[in-house]
C-alpha cells in the first residue's frame, strides 16, 4: 500500500461488493509528519457470494503503512493477509467478522 499511484476507475470496472460494511469506527491521531488512523470495521459476506466458501476480503488503499491488522480481535500473521501496490487482501474470512487495521 506504499508509492503506488491512483488509477483511474470507471464506472464499468464497479461491481457488486463481496463484503457489506455494517460498521464503520474510525479514530484519527493527527501528527505533524504523519497520521495514525485505527479503523474497525463489522463486515458480512454479501448474499449474492453466500454460495461460495471462501472469498477473500480486497481493500484499496494508496500511500499506507498497515502496522496492525486484526480479525475478530487476533492479530493476523503476515501468512493470512497480502499486500499488492494499492490492495490489501485477508485471504480467509468467516463469513461474519469484524476487521481492526491500524496505518
Amino acid at each position: 500500500m506504499r508509492d503506488s499511484q491512483p488509477r483511474e476507475i470507471h464506472l464499468s470496472d464497479y461491481q457488486v461488493p463481496r463484503y457489506l460494511v455494517d460498521e464503520t469506527r474510525l479514530h484519527f491521531e493527527l501528527g505533524e509528519a504523519a497520521t495514525l488512523v485505527k479503523s474497525n470495521l463489522k463486515l458480512r459476506l454479501n448474499p449474492a457470494y453466500e454460495s461460495q466458501e471462501k472469498v477473500p476480503l480486497v481493500l484499496n488503499g494508496v500511500d499506507l503503512e498497515l502496522k496492525r491488522i486484526a480479525l475478530d480481535g487476533v492479530n493476523l500473521d503476515a501468512a493470512r493477509f497480502e499486500i499488492d501496490g494499492e490492495n490489501l487482501t485477508v485471504k480467509e474470512v468467516p463469513k461474519r467478522f469484524e476487521l481492526e487495521c491500524v496505518t
